[in-house]
């Protein structure tokens, strides 16, 4: 399988939150035939970007090309930023960025823009 890490902003939120978001990232992993590999998460305000550029560097020395994440909003809360992110990380990680609250079909249209390359 191949591996995918994933990545969730839950800061100040409770356990279960975490536990019910991770549930969904496995269960969209296995479906997808991939091994969710490690789980980046800002628990906090203000650590977003420490963890957004570990995962960067973890990805790199890894070779990942896969990241899953619920929704735009993890990545920042204006929709528009969220989604210049998502190609930024799509480009960096040469691969592809997974959003389970994005209809499939919106999903690949997206990621076949130039300048995003798909997993």
């Amino acid at each position: 399988m191949t591996p995918i890490y994933g990545f969730v902003r839950l800061p100040g939120v409770e356990t279960s939150e975490l536990v019910v978001e991770r549930r969904r990232l496995l269960a969209f992993a296995q479906e997808n035939e991939f091994r969710l590999a490690e789980l980046f998460i800002v628990r906090r305000p203000g650590e977003g970007l420490s963890v957004w550029r570990e995962m960067l560097a973890r990805c790199r020395v890894s070779k990942i090309r896969n990241i899953v994440i619920p929704s735009l909003e993890h990545l920042h809360p204006a929709t528009e930023m969220a989604s210049d992110m998502r190609d930024i990380l799509a480009k960096s990680i040469q691969g592809e960025v997974w959003v389970l609250d994005e209809p499939r079909e919106m999903h690949t249209e997206q990621t076949e823009q130039p300048g995003v390359m798909a997993g």
